[in-house]
């Protein structure tokens, strides 16, 4: 079975990917969350690779700034690209952190949060989205994680596969198909 392996960087990151993905894949995802800094997701991804399995990394930009997140992407792209041929890993940055992926699809978020978004919940969390999130549904930003993972289960997360971040660990996953193997990515 082709699995497909995601590396991130919290817990937070990890459950809602996981989410995200399982009902598209199932048991063919598994979600490795790798805390401790910067560096220790894309070691991680690394090493990974180095034991011959495809990778995505996948991490927050914690930015909205398009030449800070085109530094970031080089230098990801560097390192694993060092570490394995370019097939055999993808990158998803995620701008600003994960929990944008709900305010794309508005009836997800009411879905999540048990009412609909205001303009200005809608606006802030294009820069802010864990605030906003964490605002909408009534804790801190710290409490996020346990609240999520108890809502997630009744909220229908398979709208979110549109979103291109998520497309993109989705084709990444898919077999290659026969006339991709003339055309380089």
């Amino acid at each position: 079975m082709r699995i497909l392996r995601v590396i991130t960087e919290g817990q937070l990151e990890g459950l809602v990917l996981e989410r995200l993905l399982k009902p598209h894949l199932g048991e063919a995802v598994r979600v490795r969350v790798s805390e401790g800094g910067g560096a220790a997701p894309v070691s991680a991804a690394r090493s990974r690779l180095a034991d011959g399995l495809r990778v995505a990394l996948v991490l927050n930009t914690g930015t909205l700034n398009f030449k800070k997140i085109r530094k970031e992407m080089a230098l990801l792209e560097d390192l694993l690209g060092m570490a394995a041929w370019r097939d055999r890993w993808k990158i998803v940055l995620l701008r600003p952190s994960v929990e944008i992926v709900f305010f794309h699809d508005l009836e997800v978020l009411r879905q999540l949060v048990g009412r609909a978004a205001t303009p200005e919940e809608l606006t802030r969390a294009q820069a802010h989205p864990k605030e906003v999130l964490a605002e909408m549904l009534g804790v801190p930003p710290t409490e996020l994680l346990p609240v999520l993972r108890q809502r997630l289960d009744s909220v229908d997360l398979r709208p979110l596969a549109s979103q291109p971040q998520i497309q993109a660990l989705l084709d990444f996953h898919a077999p290659p198909r026969p006339e991709s193997w003339l055309v380089s990515p």
